[in-house]
């Protein structure tokens, strides 16, 4: 019982320090076609990369086995599914967490996202019945194999996070630390921290928990005739999804937005790209961020990378066709996004 407690207060931290930072893929790239920096896409690898050392640390150090290993054969597929979903996380505007950041933050329309993915991760189901594809072939990660060299990994990348700790502690120390817990935005390099070590809690100790997950297995369940999800799964969703609200709330970035407008079409569309690549690849960019590299699974970089290529294209297509695009300025460690007039 006090893991589970613990693991529902990460859920929820993970949730107050995605709305704080911001953190979104799209608006990585479109940081980059902004300004020609990096620095949102380098704190998503930061996050990455404290999972990773945790993971090491308890397999390598500790001979602790995580709950959860998932790793996934590259091939083909991977590229081209992974692109469709960059597609559709373009067109809806935000990827898995960022959308769930927009609905608790009051943007009813990203409901819309939510049945889109749904319905995706259905079609794909229901192909997989016809025989018209293929489930991705599930292979064993790095994390799970017996390398001498992880161990050497694992130290390399434990004085890294010794060092970026320092750093965090050297920089914040001018300020108390209710100050910075209640600050209205946060560094990105804090939020990486926070979303890192919670992430890597949950990771070890439950596998993959993002609300992706549910959704899938929910398709899978009703059309596949596979096991119903796990309960505790929406207890993690609904505790992301409040961590998200009570953020928007204090932050006073809370809007309610009901009425309906044409880019909510957008959203559904999105989604359901979103979903049927998710079912696909599989997960989405944010289980690839903080389950798939983790587990030094085979296919996490090259669909990561497949994932933004088709962010920018679509952006790239969005702008030629006359739509404006956000203006994201990250300098400072903090993110600015402002619409382009």
């Amino acid at each position: 019982m006090p893991l589970f407690i613990l693991i529902i207060c990460l859920a929820f931290i993970i949730g107050f320090s995605a709305h704080r930072a911001s953190l979104c893929s799209v608006s990585a790239v479109e940081e980059i076609i902004s300004t020609r920096h990096a620095y949102m896409l380098a704190s998503f690898f930061k996050a990455s990369l404290w999972v990773t050392g945790i993971a090491l640390i308890f397999t390598e150090v500790l001979s602790i086995t995580p709950v959860q290993i998932d790793g996934w054969e590259f091939s083909t597929s991977t590229i081209l599914w992974g692109s469709i979903f960059g597609v559709g996380a373009a067109l809806n505007g935000g990827c898995a967490v960022s959308t769930l950041t927009r609905l608790g933050s009051g943007n009813l329309g990203k409901i819309l996202t939510l049945l889109g993915f749904f319905s995706g991760a259905i079609i794909i189901d229901l192909l997989k019945t016809k025989g018209w594809v293929s489930s991705p072939i599930p292979t064993q990660t790095i994390l799970g194999e017996d390398y001498n060299w992880k161990i050497w990994l694992a130290g390399a990348i434990a004085l890294w996070m010794c060092w970026e700790t320092t750093r965090l502690i050297r920089i914040r120390s001018r300020s108390s630390f209710l100050k910075r817990l209640l600050a209205s935005r946060y560094k990105l390099s804090s939020a990486a921290f926070i979303i890192g070590l919670s992430n890597g809690v949950l990771f070890f100790f439950y596998g993959i928990w993002l609300h992706t997950r549910l959704l899938a297995e929910t398709a899978r369940h009703f059309i596949l005739d596979a096991p119903a999800p796990d309960v505790f799964l929406w207890v993690l969703f609904t505790s992301l999804l409040i961590g998200i609200t009570v953020s928007a709330l204090h932050s006073r970035g809370f809007s309610l937005k009901w009425r309906p407008e044409s880019k909510w079409f957008l959203y559904f569309g999105g989604g359901m790209l979103m979903g049927a690549s998710g079912s696909m690849i599989p997960g989405g960019n944010d289980v690839i961020w903080l389950n798939a590299i983790p587990s030094l699974s085979l296919h996490s970089i090259p669909a990561i990378l497949s994932i933004l290529a088709g962010i920018a294209v679509t952006l790239f297509g969005l702008r030629y066709f006359g739509q404006d695009l956000q203006h994201v300025d990250c300098h400072g460690d903090l993110c600015k996004v402002t619409d382009n007039p």
